[in-house]
C-alpha cells in the first residue's frame, strides 16, 4: 500500500488488530473483475493490501454501500440462523456471538444505496403466480386491457408448446414466440397509453373506481400479503429481508450506527407489498441520518395503478410515525412511487427538514394533497426545497387558510395542473422563493389557467429569478390559430428580477404539438420587462412567420446579461444588402439555439448572427444549429478576427515615425480585406 494511504498503525500492526476476513477478500476480488471504473478498481486493489482493519483504503471503500452482501457476509453466522429455530432471547442463548468483525466495518458506512430490492422476486414461481393473481385482482379497473394481454399470453404459450417437437420446429416456434412477445409489448404500450389518457381525462372515473369493487380487491390483496409474509423463504441468501430481520433481532441498536444517507428502492413485480418493509428499514434508522430516500416502484405500475392506490399498510404507517423522533436531525426526505395508504401527518414533525421531495409520490385513489395535510406543514419552518405532484386532486380540495414554508427557495410541481399548483402557492409565505418549475403532461391546459398561475407568482416578484413551464399542450379557445403566449404569461412581465425563463413541451418535440402565436412585439416586451435575463428558452412552434430576425436584434440591444437563448421558430428574410443595416452589437451571448429557422442564404444568416453575437462558442452548439450554419459561423468569426488583427497592426504602423509627414494614410475595410490608401498632403 502506498505510504500516503497508511496510518501510523498500518506500519506497525499490534496484537489488537487482525487480518482481513477471507470472505471480504473474496468479495473484493469478485468486484474487481466486474467493475470497469478505473478509480474504483484501484481502490479495491488498495483495499486488498490492507493488513488489518485500520487501513484508510477500507474507510473509503466502505463509506458508501450499494449492496448488503458484504455486510451480511461479515455477520456472525449464528446471527443469521432461522429465528424460528432460536429461543426468543437469542443473545442469552449465544453469549459468545462475536460482533467485532462486523462492527469494525459497519461503523465505517456513511451511505447505504440499495436499489431494486424485491423479496418476492427471489422466488420466480411465486412471483409468476402472484402476477397471474394480480392480473385477475385488477380486472375490475381495466377489463379490456387485461383480456387483451391474457389473449396474447395464451397465444404465446400455445406457440411455445408447439415448438418442442424438433429442432426445425423449435426454431420456428422461437421466431413465432419472439414475434408474439413484440406483439404483447406493443399491446401493453397501447394499453398503458389508453389507461393514462382515461385516468387523466376524467378524475371522477378514478374516484368511482375506489368504490365497493376496489374495497373487496383491497381486502383480498391484504390477505394475500399477510400470507406472503408468513411464507417467506427461510434462507437468508434467498430473502434479504429475512436476513436483515434476523440480524436485527440478535443485535442491540442500528446495524449501521454512523449512517447519514439511506436510499432504499423497492421494485415490486406484483401487487403484494411486503409488510416487513418497516421492520427492515428500522434496522438502519439511526439518529445520525440526514437524508432518507424511499421509492416503492412496480415494473407494471401503469397496468395496476388503480390496485396500488387502493392498498393500505398500517404497519408501514406506524413505522413512519416513529421516524421524526428516531431521526431528529433529518434534513432531506424523499418519498417516490406508489405507496400504500397511511397517514402523512408525521411529515410535519420534522423540525429541521430542509428538503421535502414528494414530487413523484402517489397514494390513495382520491389523492393525498389536501388542505388539512398542508396545514400540518406549518411547523416546517426550515424547508428550502419542496416538490409535489397533484395528479388527482382538485383545486377546491387544496385551497385553504394555511401559511407554510416561510424559508422556501425552490418549488417544483410535477404532473400538476396550473390551478392546483396556484392553490398551493397561495399558501406559501416565503419571502425567499427563487425558483419555480411546473411540469404538466395533460393536454387540457388552457391559457386562462396559466394566466391565473402567473398572477399568483407575482407575489414573489421581489425574489423570483428562475421560472420553468413544461407544458405538453396549451389550448386557447379565443385564438383558433394557436395559443397566445403573451396572453398566458402576461403577469410575469412584473417579475423584474427574472433571470431564467423556460417554456417548452414536456415530452414531445415542438413540431409535434399545436402552434403558438408570438410576434416580435412580444419578444420586445419581454426584453424590456426582464433586464436581468440570462437564460431565455421559448421552445415553441409558432404559427405563420412568427418572430423574425428583428427579435434577435432587440435582445442583443436590450438584454445585455443574456448568455443562453433558445428560439425554436424564427424567420430570417435577409439578403446581402441588409447585412450592413444590422448593428454590431458585440453582445456576449455564449450559446444560441434555433430549432427550425427559415432563411434563404445560410452565409447571410451566419454573417448576421456574427454581427450581433461575436462571442458564440460554436464548439458547444453542435446540436443547436445546422452543421452548415455552424461551419459558416466559424469561418466568419475567423475572418473577423483576422481583419481585426490586420487593422490593429496597420494602426500601429501608421502611428510610428517611419511614415512621411507629407503623406496622408487611411485604412478602410473592404469585405474580408483591409485597404490602405495614401495621398499627398497639402
Amino acid at each position: 500500500m502506498p505510504a500516503a494511504l497508511l496510518s501510523h498503525k498500518d506500519s506497525a500492526p499490534s496484537s489488537l488488530v487482525s487480518l482481513l476476513p477471507l470472505e471480504l477478500c473474496h468479495m473484493i476480488c469478485r468486484e474487481i473483475g466486474q467493475l470497469k471504473d478505473y478509480k474504483t478498481r484501484l481502490l479495491l486493489n488498495l483495499a486488498l493490501t490492507c493488513k488489518h482493519w485500520l487501513g484508510p483504503a477500507l474507510d473509503a471503500l466502505w463509506k458508501t454501500l450499494d449492496s448488503l452482501d458484504r455486510l451480511l457476509a461479515l455477520a456472525p453466522p449464528m446471527a443469521l440462523r432461522d429465528a424460528q429455530s432460536e429461543p426468543q432471547d437469542a443473545d442469552a442463548d449465544h453469549p459468545d456471538l462475536d460482533w467485532t468483525r462486523f462492527e469494525v466495518y459497519a461503523t465505517r458506512v456513511r451511505g447505504l444505496d440499495v436499489r431494486s430490492v424485491d423479496p418476492a422476486g427471489y422466488n420466480s414461481d411465486e412471483t409468476e403466480g402472484a402476477s397471474d393473481e394480480d392480473n385477475s385482482e385488477t380486472e375490475s379497473g381495466s377489463e379490456e386491457e387485461s383480456s387483451e394481454i391474457e389473449g396474447a399470453s395464451n397465444e404465446e404459450n400455445s406457440e411455445h408448446e408447439g415448438s418442442s417437437d424438433g429442432d426445425n420446429t423449435e426454431r420456428e416456434g422461437g421466431r413465432r414466440a419472439r414475434a408474439t412477445k413484440r406483439t404483447v409489448r406493443g399491446r401493453i404500450r397501447a394499453m398503458e397509453k389508453a389507461m393514462g389518457r382515461r385516468v387523466r381525462a376524467s378524475k371522477g372515473a378514478l374516484r368511482r373506481r375506489a368504490g365497493d369493487g376496489d374495497k373487496n380487491e383491497r381486502e383480498s390483496t391484504s390477505n394475500e400479503e399477510n400470507g406472503e409474509s408468513k411464507s417467506a423463504s427461510d434462507d437468508p441468501n434467498d430473502d434479504p429481508y429475512s436476513a436483515i430481520i434476523r440480524l436485527k433481532s440478535k443485535r442491540q441498536g442500528p446495524l449501521l450506527p454512523g449512517l447519514k444517507v439511506l436510499v432504499w428502492n423497492v421494485d415490486y413485480h406484483t401487487l403484494r407489498m411486503d409488510r416487513r418493509l418497516g421492520c427492515v428499514l428500522s434496522a438502519f434508522i439511526t439518529p445520525t441520518l440526514q437524508e432518507i430516500d424511499i421509492s416503492l416502484n412496480n415494473s407494471v405500475v401503469k397496468n395496476f395503478a388503480n390496485g396500488l392506490l387502493t392498498l393500505k399498510d398500517a404497519i408501514l404507517g406506524e413505522w413512519f410515525v416513529t421516524l421524526p423522533d428516531a431521526v431528529p436531525c433529518l434534513k432531506t426526505l424523499r418519498l417516490r412511487g406508489y405507496f400504500p395508504g397511511f397517514p402523512l401527518d408525521f411529515i410535519g414533525r420534522f423540525e429541521r427538514l430542509e428538503k421535502l421531495d414528494l414530487g413523484d409520490m402517489h397514494m390513495h385513489p382520491l389523492g393525498w394533497v389536501k388542505a388539512p395535510l398542508l396545514k400540518t406543514f406549518v411547523a416546517l419552518t426550515t424547508v428550502r426545497e419542496f416538490a409535489v405532484v397533484v395528479y388527482i386532486e382538485d383545486a377546491e380540495e387544496i385551497a385553504g387558510d394555511f401559511s407554510i414554508f416561510p424559508m422556501l427557495e425552490t418549488f417544483h410541481a410535477e404532473n400538476t395542473p396550473p390551478l392546483e399548483g396556484a392553490a398551493i402557492l397561495k399558501g406559501v409565505s416565503s419571502t425567499r422563493l427563487k425558483s419555480v418549475c411546473f411540469a404538466e403532461t395533460c393536454p387540457e391546459v388552457e391559457v386562462q389557467q396559466i394566466h391565473s398561475l402567473c398572477k399568483v407568482l407575482t407575489k414573489f416578484s421581489a425574489t423570483l429569478t428562475a421560472l420553468k413551464f413544461d407544458l405538453e399542450e396549451v389550448k386557447d379557445t379565443d385564438s383558433p390559430q394557436g395559443a397566445r403566449v403573451l396572453a398566458a404569461i402576461n403577469p410575469l412581465l412584473e417579475l423584474r428580477c427574472l433571470e431564467k425563463f423556460h417554456m417548452s413541451p414536456h415530452f414531445r418535440e415542438p413540431n409535434e404539438r399545436p402552434p403558438y402565436l408570438m410576434v416580435d412585439g412580444d419578444i420586445e416586451r419581454m426584453a424590456f420587462a426582464w433586464p436581468r435575463m440570462q437564460d431565455l428558452r421559448l421552445n415553441l412552434r409558432l404559427a405563420g412567420d412568427g418572430t423574425t430576425f428583428r427579435s434577435l436584434i432587440t435582445l442583443a440591444l436590450q438584454s445585455p446579461c443574456l448568455r443562453y437563448l433558445d428560439l425554436y421558430s424564427i424567420h430570417v428574410p435577409l439578403n446581402r444588402t441588409d447585412l450592413w443595416k444590422i448593428p454590431e452589437a458585440n453582445h456576449q451571448l455564449i450559446k444560441l439555439t434555433l430549432g427550425r429557422p427559415t432563411y434563404s442564404d445560410p452565409e447571410v444568416f451566419a454573417r448576421a448572427i456574427d454581427r450581433l453575437f461575436p462571442d458564440l462558442k460554436t464548439d458547444i452548439m453542435e446540436e443547436n444549429l445546422s452543421i452548415k450554419v455552424l461551419d459558416l459561423l466559424a469561418a466568419v468569426a475567423k475572418e473577423r478576427r483576422d481583419s481585426q488583427e490586420i487593422t490593429g497592426l496597420m494602426n500601429q504602423w501608421i502611428n510610428t515615425d517611419l511614415l512621411e509627414d507629407d503623406v496622408v494614410y487611411s485604412i478602410a475595410p473592404k469585405g474580408p480585406h483591409v485597404v490602405v490608401s495614401a495621398r499627398a498632403g497639402t
